[in-house]
């Protein structure tokens, strides 16, 4: 469940950003194997729904700005308008949201609901409904930190739409016209986790309780995210049927109050607001997208940011260093994992839009230690890894299909949907808007 920090979201307007055109484009993962297969009926998987979002961001904002761009207009306020009314729409960020926690279940074919498809225009709270109660207590049983993952996936999600517009940005000189978005995708974050260490929580809790009564399709499968998060996160032994009778009486009482915390874990939750303000140390939110500099006579760009995301563990911060010259494109991230008694370190690193021959081509690597089985409370760590690569070709001028191959380590990786090993294939089309 997302809660929308409208007020908050509202501070972006102050900005304004340019509206120079270059290399728009639109990615459209098609398959992505075996999530796709194993369990059709649970489409899309996290990397395709995060790049329709991406691609559905940047094909409206590049026609905002052209139309205004004509009119000798700026298209700042029309591009501000349409990215806050995607708010309640499919292939908006509250949509990405959603469909990440339906991800983490659809792994397991587990059935839900993205109530975002019903368009529920100007709603503080939006659920992922249609889930049983059986299933739920089956996931916490069987794979407590999936479990775990299962409340903090829709936040990740945000953190990596920004994300991957700032390499967009950064590596493609896409248009800067995403101040909105990415504003509001960080605000929104700090806020939930804000508003879910508060006695707020508990008011919207009871709400949403009160409205849903006895109808156990109807129900959110976990209520407002952050406490669920922190509650399981402490307590990946209890019984999910521990959680006692639903008001109602009927069912489960699956959502988790700031009542229902004990003081180390609101304190934690605090905590975990707070860190979350560090996604704003980020020259990209006042439209600095390169700095430039000398290096054996060569020019160089480079950017650099902080990130912090909630995980089946605990939490990760991060550096993102971001490097580019003439014949190289170059993304690393310094990573620490932190859970409740450990830090674990670990490095992400990613070439990309290598030539070969007529082929663009892309790499990454990563290397971690993790806390054991993802636990909160483990005190060693495991050692883990990911190799990837895309390749691409252009069909024509503007068409180019690809082909990524992944290959991981149990662990956790943001945007990948397993925490235990898997080898993934990914296939799509590219289109470039200009």
């Amino acid at each position: 469940m997302k809660r929308l920090i409208g007020c908050l979201i509202a501070s972006s307007f102050l900005f304004c950003s340019n509206s120079a055109l270059s290399q728009s484009q639109i990615d459209i993962p098609l398959i992505d194997a075996p999530y796709n297969a194993d369990h059709p009926e649970q489409w899309p998987s996290m990397n395709q729904s995060l790049h329709w979002v991406r691609s559905t961001y940047a094909a409206a904002h590049h026609g905002l700005t052209q139309w205004r761009d004509e009119k000798g207009k700026n298209p700042t306020m029309w591009i501000i308008g349409f990215d806050f009314m995607m708010t309640w729409f499919p292939l908006g960020s509250s949509w990405l949201h959603e469909e990440w926690h339906r991800a983490v279940m659809g792994q397991y074919g587990i059935d839900s609901y993205d109530e975002v498809n019903d368009i529920p225009l100007f709603a503080e709270t939006i659920s992922v409904s249609h889930v049983k109660d059986e299933d739920l207590a089956w996931l916490k049983a069987n794979h407590p930190a999936d479990f775990v993952r299962l409340s903090s996936a829709g936040l990740e999600a945000q953190n990596e739409l920004n994300f991957l517009v700032e390499q967009d940005q950064f590596f493609k000189d896409s248009p800067t016209d995403n101040l909105f978005l990415l504003w509001s995708n960080y605000i929104n974050n700090w806020g939930y986790l804000d508003a879910c260490a508060s006695e707020d929580s508990t008011k919207i809790t009871k709400e949403l309780q009160d409205a849903e009564g006895a109808n156990i399709s109807k129900r959110d499968f976990t209520g407002l995210d952050c406490n669920a998060w922190v509650y399981d996160l402490f307590r990946p032994q209890e019984a999910y049927a521990d959680r006692g009778l639903h008001p109602s009486g009927t069912g489960v009482r699956r959502y988790r109050t700031f009542e229902d915390l004990t003081q180390e874990e609101k304190d934690y939750l605090t905590k975990q607001s707070r860190l979350s303000l560090l996604n704003l140390v980020n020259p990209f939110l006042i439209n600095r997208v390169h700095f430039s500099a000398q290096f054996e006579g060569r020019q160089v760009l480079w950017n650099a940011s902080l990130r912090h995301h909630i995980t089946p563990f605990g939490y990760n911060l991060g550096v993102n260093v971001f490097l580019r010259s003439a014949d190289t494109k170059l993304l690393c991230t310094l990573n620490s994992f932190h859970n409740k008694v450990s830090v674990s370190p670990g490095v992400d690193c990613q070439l990309k839009d290598m030539k070969l021959n007529a082929f663009t081509w892309e790499a990454r690597t990563a290397l971690w230690a993790q806390p054991k089985d993802q636990s909160f409370y483990a005190e060693k760590s495991e050692l883990g890894g990911l190799l990837s690569t895309r390749i691409q070709y252009p069909y024509t001028e503007r068409l180019a299909p690809y082909l990524t191959l992944e290959m991981k380590t149990k662990g956790w990786v943001p945007g990948n949907v397993y925490l235990d090993e898997s080898v993934s294939a990914r296939t799509g089309l590219v289109y470039q808007l200009d």
